[in-house]
């Protein structure tokens, strides 16, 4: 009898921790014990993909944090996914002050990056394939119609998303894509980078504040066969080629 009631409370304990864990998750979705979450924030980089490559790497999960947003915002939400680190690019980086955030471990890398540059060979080299169902990023939405949101999102999740528009673009080896959205969008993650990583096709990274004649100049020169653009930026390259006419 003895043994059954000990048993019997082991169960009661067991259940107990776990629902009081489901009730955690309910209050904050961003909380989790599998992988450290690491923030990166930073323009378009060679630097910056290969900071999130040494993330996945390391088995962690990449907040991607917009670098336009206001800093005070962006520390706000990696309190809120349970960061403990961030990577943040120099210039950024030169603009806060550290003392305010103790909470967080900052690594500090340079932006080497010209206006456009092709993704070298040994960022090919660095990408390993992982199909686990362990978190791989937080994304985070806008925000135009309210606060913004992060959605965890699984390395299984973007490596099928991404196979998917393998599968449906028939890309060669004589595609080149050419990023010109931030890569911290879900978009760009998979229909561009882990696009090209996957298939070993050129894909040229630069800054996303350059004006519309710079980036038809880019797509001259690296001989671009595929862009990714929204409407915003479609109208001014389709105004910037009208001038050229």
């Amino acid at each position: 009898m003895n043994f059954l009631h000990e048993l019997t409370e082991l169960f009661i304990a067991a259940t107990t921790r776990a629902t009081d864990r489901k009730r955690e998750k309910l209050k904050n979705p961003f909380v989790g014990d599998k992988v450290a979450r690491i923030a990166l924030i930073g323009d378009n980089s060679i630097e910056y993909v290969n900071a999130l490559l040494d993330i996945w790497n390391d088995g962690d999960c990449a907040v991607l944090i917009d670098w336009r947003i206001p800093f005070q915002t962006a520390y706000e939400m990696m309190i809120e996914a349970n960061v403990s680190k961030c990577y943040i690019e120099r210039r950024f980086f030169s603009k806060i002050n550290t003392n305010d955030y103790p909470q967080l471990q900052f690594e500090v890398y340079d932006n080497n990056t010209a206006t456009a540059e092709e993704l070298p060979t040994n960022i090919y080299e660095k990408y390993r394939e992982n199909y686990s169902r362990n978190e791989a990023v937080i994304i985070y939405s806008s925000g135009t119609t309210g606060k913004s949101k992060g959605v965890i999102l699984s390395h299984y999740a973007i490596n099928t998303n991404a196979d998917a528009i393998i599968e449906y673009m028939k890309l060669g080896c004589n595609d080149c894509i050419y990023m010109v959205k931030t890569i911290s969008h879900l978009s760009s993650i998979t229909g561009e980078l882990l696009t090209a990583l996957k298939s070993r096709i050129r894909i040229i990274i630069g800054s996303v504040v350059v004006p519309p004649r710079t980036i038809l100049s880019n797509v001259q020169k690296f001989r671009v066969t595929d862009i990714c653009i929204n409407p915003t930026i479609l109208r001014f390259i389709v105004g910037e080629c009208k001038k050229r006419v």
